[in-house]
């Protein structure tokens, strides 16, 4: 009997095993390659992506912001000054100071004295409030043109949305009895400039900031805005003075015309203003709140209320 062949025929043109196993490896590694060239083309899809991203992001944010705030993303960059001149002394004294304020939302500009010779009772004098704030009106510190518009010791003047001041203190000492003077002025505005033109036998010192308000806003009552006046009633408004003590200056809704008692408490002794009033001032060495409060009506050329500045 003829012996059996055990390995098939093959058909005629169909590739024989080790063929097969070459052909695979081949494909294998056809695949192979093809695959990672895909892999580095996406890899590098990625990379241009977040190189786009990262250019666009910041203007997405900013737009949001923008649309978020409209008034915000117009409104200027406000800054502000508080400077503190203090002489102590027996002999004479003079300082001389110029400076100028760019009218913007919640512009202002304030300065009062004290005389701090007595600890426990000192003296304030030459407490002023001006308001720059071109919403309201320049009222009537602009209506007067370049005529001198303050108390002495100050000048100023308000000309093409410019408010310019300049301050003369001089000091007669008797040569024998010490004296502690202490004049404060604050500053805020889209500019604001303050020289010092000379300091003898004073010292200063200049901050960038530290300048607390609070106007009609802020305070209790109601009130109406008519031909750059303030007319209406105000109860009280607060606001908290930093470590190390504070002056304070309260505004009263009445100083061109009214009735009312306005109590400015939180210093070392409460300042009264009985309307119509300029405003009054106070000062304390320790932390404190001050509270502006009283039963007041009357017509106001200023809508903010409390300046509080550090001592």
């Amino acid at each position: 009997m003829p012996a059996r062949r055990c390995d098939a025929q093959r058909p005629a043109g169909s590739p024989s095993p080790a063929g097969r196993v070459r052909a695979n490896r081949l494909g294998r590694r056809k695949w192979l390659g093809r695959r990672k060239w895909l892999g580095r083309r996406k890899w590098r899809g990625h990379v241009e992506l977040l190189a786009v991203l990262r250019r666009i992001l910041p203007l997405v944010l900013l737009a949001a912001a923008a649309a978020a705030s409209p008034a915000a993303a117009h409104a200027p960059t406000v800054r502000e000054v508080v400077a503190r001149y203090s002489f102590d002394g027996v002999g004479n004294a003079f300082m001389e100071t110029q400076g100028s304020i760019t009218m913007a939302p919640g512009a202002v500009f304030a300065v009062v004295s004290a005389d701090v010779t007595s600890p426990t009772q000192p003296s304030i004098f030459f407490p002023q409030v001006i308001d720059l704030d071109p919403r309201d009106g320049i009222r009537s510190y602009g209506a007067v043109g370049a005529h001198t518009l303050c108390t002495a010791p100050l000048t100023c003047t308000v000309q093409g949305g410019k408010f310019s001041f300049g301050i003369s203190y001089g000091v007669t000492g008797d040569g024998k009895h010490k004296t502690h003077l202490r004049f404060y002025l604050a500053a805020r505005g889209a500019k604001v400039s303050l020289h010092d033109d000379a300091l003898i036998g004073w010292k200063t010192r200049h901050l960038s900031a530290g300048l607390v308000t609070r106007t009609d806003q802020d305070a209790t009552g109601a009130g109406v805005d008519v031909e750059n006046l303030d007319a209406g009633a105000m109860t009280s408004v607060s606001a908290p003075g930093p470590r190390g003590g504070s002056v304070a200056i309260a505004v009263p809704a009445c100083e061109v015309v009214g009735a009312g008692l306005l109590v400015l408490d939180g210093g070392s002794e409460a300042a009264l203003a009985e309307c119509p009033s300029e405003p009054v001032g106070a000062i304390s060495a320790t932390k404190t709140t001050w509270l502006a409060h009283g039963a007041v009506v009357g017509v106001s050329e200023n809508q903010t209320r409390l300046v509080i500045m550090p001592r």
